[in-house]
């Protein structure tokens, strides 16, 4: 829940995280390719719903 939130004050105020966690994605997504396709999933939803990407 804390993540979401503070995914919503990014997209309110338009600010980005730096890309520093490449490294971290990548184990993530190769660890947990079912939560990572999930992911992308809710990403999909929420650009769509907020209209930011």
């Amino acid at each position: 829940m804390t993540h979401l939130r503070y995914f919503f004050v990014r997209a309110q105020t338009g600010q980005q995280l730096d890309d520093g966690a490449s490294t971290l994605s990548k184990a993530i997504r190769e660890a947990y390719p079912e939560a990572y396709a999930t992911a992308l999933k809710l990403q999909a939803v929420l650009e769509l719903r907020l209209g930011t990407p």
